[in-house]
């Protein structure tokens, strides 16, 4: 018995090893129909969702014109994404030198070329194809531990990648092993992608790390139409669009010593609310989201952090924008959050320069800005926070 019982076992991971193989051939070949594309255009979906909910968020589509860059080990392409319903307006593009945003609402521009980044990589959402390459030479490469699930579908071929013990994202082109939210012990990072079975090439991606899951779709692609030496950022920005000064200036750390700015909100039941709400004599706003693992990791602690103190001397709320109302309760209901929770306009995140999430800002009684404090790091963070706030008091 124990004899058959150790030959099944060597089955099994013979074959697990084989179906590898096999999937990892497949992989090979993808990836040389991608490395022949050396320009593409197409219109891209993009949305998140959660993997236990069926509810769509931050969904949109961009015409996407991408360019092969080699030479760039960062993100390995140039791309520029635009608007569908006017091809002039750029949202944001990348040249392997520098990145840029346009912003049509307040009418300008800003750019960036990493000097000044607090990342030692290159912060840049890759267009689609990029992504699909650095996901495919991570999986043929790495010596992380990895298990290919191939489904054959009609018109296409599946292939669920799960990766044991390891949070990988991918920015730019490179794969970063996150270690940064507590141990990945029987943590498993998924990434799938859909493969056409005429053309060889993927046209669906979907990411998921722990609560939400993020997708993009592709369509209308044209390859190999476009010449990267007619592609140039400026092209894409109006002449008499002002660019926004230096990321310094717009930092959120320049607001320490102001008084804080009036705000309006709604509670998860519609409720108007607003900043005249304070009354403890220390008071603090956590800028924050869904879609944010340190946010996340963050609320064992916002939960006890509101009984350490007597309500009169000290009270917080967490902002999160409009944009995330549809998920919001289930998400906060299954993290099991015990604390005020308002929804609010953008303009006010952009108001408080609010763009690293989560964000702690710690107001005084006469709501003067005295710390603010980024992200959250577990067993560093909750200490300068108790320690910000007993300073005040």
């Amino acid at each position: 018995m124990k004899k058959l019982l150790l030959t099944s076992l060597l089955f099994l991971v013979f074959t697990d090893i084989s179906n590898v193989s096999q999937e990892k051939g497949l992989l090979s070949k993808v990836l040389e129909r991608l490395e022949a594309i050396e320009s593409a255009s197409y219109v891209q979906s993009h949305y998140t969702v959660y993997p236990d909910d069926t509810v769509r968020q931050r969904e949109y589509k961009r015409l996407t014109k991408e360019y092969n860059l080699p030479s760039d080990t960062s993100v390995g392409a140039a791309f520029a994404k635009l608007h569908l319903d006017d091809t002039t307006r750029m949202d944001n593009a990348y040249d392997g030198t520098i990145k840029a945003r346009v912003d049509w609402e307040e009418y300008h521009y800003e750019t960036s070329d990493f000097t000044k980044s607090r990342w030692p990589y290159r912060v840049v959402v890759p267009p689609f194809f990029a992504r699909a390459k650095a996901i495919i030479n991570y999986v043929l490469n790495t010596s992380d531990s990895l298990v290919i699930q191939k489904t054959d579908l009609k018109d296409a071929t599946k292939l669920k990648i799960s990766i044991y013990n390891e949070r990988i994202e991918f920015v730019g082109m490179l794969p970063i092993h996150i270690t940064q939210l507590g141990s990945n012990e029987g943590f498993v990072s998924e990434y799938i992608l859909w493969i056409n079975k005429k053309s060889g090439l993927p046209f669906q991606f979907q990411r998921t790390l722990g609560d939400n899951a993020m997708a993009e779709s592709i369509e209308q692609i044209q390859t190999n139409n476009l010449n990267i030496d007619n592609f140039s950022i400026s092209n894409y920005i109006p002449q008499d669009m002002p660019k926004r000064g230096s990321a310094n200036k717009f930092s959120s750390d320049n607001l320490i010593n102001s008084i804080a700015q009036p705000w309006d909100a709604v509670d998860l039941k519609g409720q108007p609310r607003s900043s005249t709400e304070a009354s403890s004599k220390v008071y603090m706003l956590n800028f924050t989201s869904m879609y944010c693992g340190p946010c996340k990791l963050s609320i064992p602690f916002l939960n006890d952090l509101g009984n350490r103190f007597d309500k009169n001397n000290f009270d917080f709320v967490s902002l999160y924008q409009n944009s995330e109302k549809k998920s919001l309760s289930s998400y906060l209901k299954r993290n099991a959050a015990s604390y005020h929770v308002f929804l609010t306009k953008r303009a006010v995140f952009k108001e408080y320069r609010a763009e690293l999430f989560p964000t702690f800002m710690i107001l005084d009684s006469d709501r003067k800005i005295r710390k603010i404090i980024h992200g959250f790091k577990e067993g560093e963070t909750e200490a300068e926070i108790e320690k910000a706030i007993k300073d005040i008091l």
